[in-house]
Order: structure tokens, then C-alpha cells, then sequence
């Protein structure tokens, strides 16, 4: 199963667009957005069966809610089991004890979480610990997604064609 990771859209049309299609184009199944929508009006564009977390900036939480009809939103942080009962943690900040804990308990493919606008991918005790970057590319004017082959227990980050 391909997974799309995304955090930080922050209502940019263009780049929810440009991560829809390439979700598409690499067989993506579920996307994994790891906060800070932002706004509900952007919910026709993620075109994807979506999980998601609340990021800071995601104030109108009870109206994301219910206009994103194919997303089931976790609340500030959640477990997903995938299809072939591997688990990740989806949060959208990430503090240091908590990754300690959650990397220690062994449960954990990957661990996914935004926040900070900069891809990395890293891996601490078998456990991937993925930032997708920034969608929006706001602040790095790079626009970044990821994807998580389960099976193969592979991450990749990948940019957003112009």
C-alpha cells in the first residue's frame, strides 16, 4: 500500500492540487495529513480517502469536521492501522520525550508530524520518523509531500511539480 504524507497546506490551493495529483499518479491510497488545513473551503480539493490531524493554526476545527466528508480527523494526534495491520502515529508537532516514548514502545512503521516546514526523514530504533515538509511552500518556497510504501517499508519525500 502507497501512503501520501502531507502537513502544512495552509489553504494553498495550487499545491493541495499539485499533492491530489501526485497522490494519484503514484497509486496513493490513504493520505495522512499531519495538520494546519487551515480553512474548510479547501475540502474539494483533497479528492483522496484522508485521516488528519489538527495542526496550530487549524481554528475551525468543528467546520473542517464537517465539510471534509472523506476525511476522519483524529483529533491532535491518533494511531492508524493501514490495511495490512502496520501502525503509524500521526501528530502535528512533535516534541523530543514524546518521539522517545512513542519510538520505544516498538508499535510504530513510522511516525508522521509537520510543524516545522522542513522535510526529514530519519529512522530511530526501526521506527520512521517522516516530516513531509511544507505543501504550501510557504516558508522554504519548496513545496513538499511524501510517500510511505508499506509493504516495502520505504519513505520518500518528493516536490510538487511547478
Amino acid at each position: 500500500m502507497i501512503v501520501g504524507l502531507i502537513s502544512d497546506t495552509h489553504d494553498r490551493i495550487r499545491s493541495i492540487k499539485r499533492a491530489m495529483s501526485l497522490f494519484r499518479e503514484e497509486g496513493v491510497e490513504l493520505v495522512l495529513h499531519a495538520g494546519d488545513i487551515i480553512s474548510p473551503f479547501t475540502a474539494k480539493y483533497f479528492d483522496i480517502e484522508m485521516m488528519a490531524v489538527f495542526g496550530n493554526n487549524d481554528g475551525d476545527r468543528l467546520n473542517l469536521e464537517k465539510n471534509f466528508s472523506n476525511c476522519r480527523f483524529l483529533g491532535e494526534f491518533g494511531e492508524v492501522e493501514l490495511s495490512n495491520g502496520k501502525k503509524v502515529f500521526l501528530i502535528h508537532k512533535l516534541e523530543d520525550w514524546l518521539l522517545e516514548v512513542l519510538v520505544s514502545s516498538g508499535r510504530y512503521l513510522a511516525i508522521v508530524h509537520g510543524h516545522t516546514h522542513v522535510p526529514e526523514i530519519k529512522e530511530l530504533g526501526g521506527t520512521k520518523v517522516v516530516n513531509p515538509g511544507e505543501a504550501c511552500g510557504y516558508v522554504s518556497g519548496k513545496e513538499t509531500v511524501a510517500l510511505l510504501d508499506t509493504e516495502r517499508e520505504e519513505v520518500w519525500i518528493k516536490t510538487l511539480r511547478s
